[in-house]
């Protein structure tokens, strides 16, 4: 019992590949699902964000932020870097689901992060003018998370928070696969980036898959260390 126990610690390596294999294997099997359905709203936010900050680190500016009912997103803006504006949605909400995942994985604040997350959501959707579904997404998002952080044990904050972290880092791998490398002819970020700067929306939706899984692999190593 001794030696079971001291496998399954808390931070021992089996148990966290234990329950990234599970979190691996709920967002794949789910994905589509009404069980998964909040989740793929928070990564259409994460994604559309995303692309806010890229008009806005490249001196362009965002008009308005849509998140639709059917987890769909767009962000019409003008001005910036076409380059970063394009690629900023999947890199950059790679990116924060790194950033959550390891904020979760190496440190005990996890009701706290929780709790800032869904307020954040909920102020940059204000920030940016998110339309009718977007703000209503956003406050039941704050809600919701400010409720968990309170009443549920740290241990939850902490699993949900790296499941936040987990989808929206395979977010992009799973969404350019579909759209992209499946279906080149869809008018896709990838599709806009590649008139705008040259190349294919396949060879740049492969070169996001392979640096959104270059994040992956780096972020799971870091958050065993």
């Amino acid at each position: 019992m001794a030696i079971r126990s001291k496998i399954f610690a808390e931070n021992s390596p089996l148990r966290q590949f234990v329950v990234l294999s599970a979190m691996v294997g709920a967002a794949y099997f789910l994905w589509g699902t009404k069980v998964m359905y909040p989740f793929e709203i928070i990564t259409t936010f994460l994604h559309e964000i995303s692309h806010a900050f890229g008009f806005l680190l490249t001196g362009g500016s965002v008009i308005e932020m849509n998140v639709h009912p059917d987890s769909s997103g767009s962000l019409p803006g003008y001005g910036g870097s076409k380059f970063f504006i394009f690629s900023s949605g999947y890199i950059g909400s790679c990116l924060f689901g790194a950033l959550i995942y390891l904020s979760a994985a190496k440190s005990d604040w996890d009701r706290w992060i929780l709790a800032f997350f869904g307020v954040a959501i909920l102020g940059l959707t204000i920030i940016f003018r998110g339309n009718e579904f977007a703000l209503i997404a956003g406050v039941i998002t704050a809600i919701v998370s400010l409720l968990i952080a309170k009443f549920a044990p740290n241990v939850f904050c902490d699993y949900l928070l790296r499941f936040i972290g987990l989808t929206s880092m395979l977010f992009p791998v799973y969404d350019v696969y579909q759209g992209v490398i499946k279906n080149p002819q869809l008018r896709t970020d990838a599709a806009m980036l590649a008139e705008s700067v040259g190349g294919s929306s396949v060879i740049w939706g492969w070169l996001w898959i392979i640096v959104s899984i270059l994040v992956i692999g780096m972020t799971l190593y870091k958050s065993v260390r």
